[in-house]
């Protein structure tokens, strides 16, 4: 069997196969997708540690995206980079030994780290973000509302180091590994998680993580890291330009929490369930160019699980945090484990959020106030 180059398309018995797909892992055999020029995917299921031997499987190609999607999380190895988004120095870190190395080691580690949370003593409250670094204390650089010609995305979270002057105020040219450290620091993910991510963004925009920089705006890139049905922003077919807040489905988010403690109102894992069911009913059913695939489901119970996670669900610090993407003064994280947020405990949140939504049909009555573009809109809802 022939197998494709990363540097370009190959022939098999096929004809010629164009890349659609990364290679995914479950357990000890991996998986390679890819599509013929006819447009059927195929699986190619390879023992990962003989790369030339395997056999050909031909799978519809919903069948596929379902695999893909369970292949990383249920196996606590996350899927990586999508068909459209696989740039040719993942292809290639991947396509050898030392790339699987790599995944391997990331995960191990991970494990490691989980394990270490459970036998360390939690960070103190107050002491969460480290002594010297921005925060430190609940004490915050300036926040700065975005300017004419400053860079913002799709994350609020990353806008909001940029708003306090953690990451640079003007939000360009960031280096991913600086990325990694300031989101370490100032949220308490683990470093797993901080490599793994800017890593998993600078695949997607065909970058180098340990060399090049970006632009904030550049994680816009739609079904790269952007993706519709958000909790916090429209549908890029109703406003590309994603760096700004939408106020009325936050606002709806926030209203629907049913959770209460001491400090007031929580978002639970099912209130996230809920409202993420409602917006991709009412996305699909309004929005002519809906695209969500299984990946990036995921990827947006992930986008929830933070909120629940190193936001504690609180809507208090919710608020600020997500209508102005500003940290409020005397927070810290709510995550007080040692290592941090670990890969492993992040997927756990974010499943339990994908597992509770129920895409059903809606009446699409609700939120197509898509900037002026209701009325295209109307015709499309389903009744």
């Amino acid at each position: 069997m022939t197998h494709p180059s990363p540097m370009g398309p190959a022939r098999s018995r096929s004809g010629v196969w164009e890349f659609c797909g990364n290679w995914y892992f479950l357990g000890p055999r991996a998986f390679y997708a890819r599509q013929d020029l006819a447009g059927e995917t195929r699986l190619e299921l390879l023992n990962c540690h003989d790369t030339d031997t395997g056999f050909n499987l031909k799978v519809p190609s919903q069948r596929a995206s379902r695999l893909r999607a369970l292949c990383g999380p249920l196996s606590c190895l996350f899927p990586l980079p999508p068909a459209h988004t696989t740039s040719r120095t993942a292809m290639t870190l991947l396509s050898g030994a030392s790339g699987l190395l790599q995944k391997v080691s990331l995960f191990t580690w991970d494990a490691c780290l989980t394990l270490a949370n459970l036998v360390t003593p939690n960070l103190k409250v107050g002491h969460v973000v480290p002594q010297g670094a921005p925060g430190a204390g609940g004490l915050w650089p300036e926040y700065i509302a975005p300017g004419e010609g400053d860079s913002r995305c799709c994350c609020p979270a990353l806008n909001a180091l940029a708003n306090h002057g953690i990451l640079p105020h003007d939000g360009r040219n960031i280096k991913f590994t600086d990325m990694t450290q300031t989101v370490r620091t100032s949220f308490n993910f683990a470093e797993t998680f901080c490599v793994f991510v800017p890593s998993y963004a600078a695949d997607v925009l065909h970058k180098n993580y340990k060399t090049d920089t970006f632009d904030l705006a550049d994680l816009n890139l739609h079904n790269g890291i952007e993706h519709d049905a958000s909790l916090t922003r429209q549908d890029t077919n109703y406003d590309p330009d994603q760096d700004k807040p939408y106020l009325p489905f936050i606002n709806e988010l926030l209203a629907s929490a049913t959770g209460k403690d001491a400090n007031g109102a929580i978002l639970t894992t099912a209130d996230t369930s809920r409202y993420s069911s409602k917006r991709r009913a009412e996305s699909r059913a309004t929005n002519p160019e809906f695209s969500l695939d299984e990946f990036h489901k995921i990827f947006g119970s992930s986008n929830s699980a933070t909120l629940l996670t190193i936001l504690g669900g609180r809507v208090a610090d919710l608020e600020p945090f997500l209508r102005e993407e500003r940290i409020p003064e005397g927070w810290e994280p709510r995550v007080r484990q040692r290592m941090g947020l670990t890969m492993m405990a992040f997927n756990r949140t974010a499943l339990g959020v994908e597992m509770g939504i129920k895409e059903e049909p809606v009446q699409a009555h609700a939120t197509v106030e898509e900037s002026g573009h209701a009325s295209a809109a109307t015709g499309l809802r389903r009744r």
